[in-house]
């Protein structure tokens, strides 16, 4: 999970992650990003499967190297 700053711009290797916008000029914004972090915690933990962040990828695509299956050798090369 990215916390970033409202009005940013997400950068663009990350942009597939769960992000929290907060508003520095909102005094509400606290409150409401430690609602989604409990929001998106429960979920990972209902799911955990679910979650896609940059090191779940990379064991996906270790996975997919190794494989004995050619076709999910090229998936993971590209």
């Amino acid at each position: 999970m990215l916390l970033i700053q409202k009005g940013q711009r997400i950068p663009f290797d990350v942009a597939p992650n769960r992000v929290i916008h907060y508003d520095t000029a909102d005094w509400n914004s606290p409150g409401q990003c430690v609602n989604e972090l409990k929001q998106q915690i429960e979920a990972v933990l209902k799911d955990p499967l679910a979650a896609y962040n940059p090191i779940s990828a990379a064991i996906d695509f270790l996975a997919l190297r190794g494989s004995s299956d050619p076709f999910k050798q090229i998936v993971a090369e590209l």
